[in-house]
């Protein structure tokens, strides 16, 4: 007999009810206050790259656009930021959903909707910003195509930390190894070139990619000595951590973990 799926905000509360899952529930920033788990995203090592990478296009904030935007931690950090926020979540709750980001007291925009199909004029946003959502996409072509849509010319849409997989072969262990994936369902995973592939032919001129051990957007929660560690775990070297981020191709190559997270940064 087959597991039973519940709701996404019912497996959140599952795994804050259960003391094993504590440190995930941190990372994932599922904990309580809302407010103090947005202000630790906004300080965290992962969002101060976001904003370096945002700074090289912009000199100064915009409309920014968060698709899928959950519980609103990156909805937060813009508007911190003084981008002018709107949020798409399909979610009310208000464990993860639109429930969540109304409680955070900035003025944030939510909207009711999908990124498949959105409520907006064409050439819109500045910047579409979206965090591990882009896999969870019904139809991810129709997706990225209406981020294209929204986007000014000249337009950002960041996507990060997405789920990466070698082949679809691999699909099943990322499946078994998922946290939440036999709770609720919902979580998938892509070749790099599949996204590559599907963010081109939606339109965008330009896309640049970060691997696994690129950046700290897609490490964190953890940091560069983790990697060293790794590295020593796998291959015996004892390598400086200064010396750690400029081996960051050769890493992401070693470490071929099914689901592990890339970044995508788009023009259009």
């Amino acid at each position: 007999m087959t597991n039973k799926k519940i709701s996404w905000h019912k497996t959140v509360e599952w795994l804050k009810g259960h003391k094993k899952y504590a440190q995930l529930v941190r990372d994932c920033y599922f904990d309580d206050p809302l407010i103090e788990s947005a202000q630790r995203f906004h300080r965290s090592p992962e969002w101060n790259e976001v904003q370096k990478v945002l700074s090289g296009y912009f000199n100064e904030a915009g409309n920014a656009l968060d698709i899928g935007a959950g519980r609103g931690i990156a909805s937060y950090a813009l508007a911190k930021d003084g981008w002018k926020v709107t949020s798409i979540e399909p979610d009310p709750s208000v464990i993860v959903g639109r429930g969540a980001i109304k409680k955070l007291g900035l003025p944030i925009k939510c909207v009711d909707a999908y990124g498949e199909k959105m409520p907006f004029m064409n050439d819109t946003f500045d910047l579409v910003y979206v965090r591990e959502v882009l896999h969870h996409a019904k139809n991810i072509k129709k997706f990225c195509m209406e981020v294209n849509r929204v986007l000014k010319p000249k337009g950002v849409f960041l996507a990060t930390r997405e789920h990466v997989i070698n082949n679809s072969r691999d699909l099943s262990i990322f499946f078994n190894s998922h946290a939440t994936h036999n709770k609720c369902g919902g979580e998938y995973a892509y070749t790099e070139k599949f996204y590559k592939d599907v963010l081109k032919q939606s339109g965008f001129r330009k896309c640049t990619v970060w691997r696994n051990y690129d950046s700290l957007i897609n490490i964190f929660p953890k940091d560069y000595s983790d990697i060293k560690e790794l590295v020593f775990n796998k291959l015996h070297l004892n390598i400086p951590l200064i010396l750690i981020p400029t081996l960051s191709k050769f890493l992401s190559y070693i470490d071929r973990t099914p689901g592990r997270l890339y970044s995508f940064l788009c023009e259009k």
